[in-house]
């Protein structure tokens, strides 16, 4: 079943650090407004938003002339850029630790065998007008015997289990970190990349899927936001490979003894084996078969 969880119990360990504000030069400002809302402002525009909207962040280093950039990339269509001077780097590096654990796009809690979908790439004016608050769910929460399968999806590509663990183009290792980066090679994607997703097909009628966004807009290939969140799929990926292969151990196997035919079968055995009698056989073989 597909629930809305609180994100809050993620984060309590971080409550101390909310309610915070950064500022940068020229109108810069970022705001912690409370456990789960986040206020970026820059000198022409503005956005409120779910901190597990937050799709990728940067700290750049401090350049010769003592100004250094952090990037803060939302659901929204333009990425904030905080220029910042030499001595507010010690601030941004704390805001961009605050930062990091929300944009993760899954978060998986072994002890529950419960997995957080932090929910990213709301591009729907309509459910979320500009400079208002993302009101889009931030995170849905399914446990792990929900997950029957997974894919991955990349510009209306899919790519399934099995090519993730094809070795036959010698690009990629089955069944490691890096397998993704081989399978987006070998589709020979181009230069840039519009869309990368997981999606979790679910033991569930109501919702049978879910989807994982990783990549939501047009993106350089070879760009560091690109190639972070790759990297952050694939490892996901090697992630949900150890869940579901655990699921599939811990299904029972069917019981055939049900099935006369089958029962008959393994009967015969025994008796070829030397194990049943030719009488006992017969006689058992009549029975199941209403004979």
């Amino acid at each position: 079943i597909l629930i809305i969880i609180n994100y809050n119990l993620y984060i309590e360990s971080r409550i101390d650090n909310m309610k915070k504000e950064f500022t940068g030069v020229s109108g810069f400002t970022v705001r912690l407004e409370d456990n789960e809302h986040l206020f970026v402002k820059s000198s022409i525009t503005k956005e409120n938003l779910h901190l597990a909207h937050l799709e990728w962040i940067k700290l750049g280093e401090v350049n010769s002339q003592g100004r250094g950039t952090f990037i803060i990339v939302t659901d929204d269509t333009t990425p904030f850029q905080i220029v910042f001077k030499k001595n507010q780097y010690d601030e941004m590096k704390e805001l961009y630790e605050i930062l990091l654990p929300y944009t993760k796009r899954l978060l998986f809690e072994k002890e529950n065998n419960k997995l957080t979908i932090l929910n990213k790439g709301n591009l729907d004016k309509k459910v979320r007008p500009m400079n208002k608050l993302n009101i889009s769910p931030p995170y849905d929460s399914i446990s792990f015997t929900d997950i029957n399968s997974y894919q991955i999806v990349c510009d209306k590509q899919v790519i399934n289990n099995d090519m993730l663990k094809n070795t036959a183009s010698g690009k990629y290792i089955a069944g490691g970190v890096g397998s993704l980066i081989g399978a987006l090679s070998s589709l020979n994607n181009g230069e840039y990349i519009s869309n990368l997703q997981i999606k979790l097909n679910l033991n569930n009628f109501d919702k049978p899927c879910v989807y994982v966004n990783y990549i939501t807009r047009n993106t350089k290939t070879n760009s560091e936001m690109a190639k972070d969140l790759i990297k952050m799929c694939d490892e996901d990926l090697a992630k949900l490979e150890i869940i579901t292969k655990k699921e599939e151990n811990n299904i029972p196997q069917e019981n055939n003894t049900n099935d006369p035919i089958e029962e008959v079968k393994r009967l015969k055995e025994l008796l070829d084996m030397g194990i049943l009698f030719q009488e006992e056989f017969d006689k058992k073989k009549k029975e199941l078969l209403n004979l």
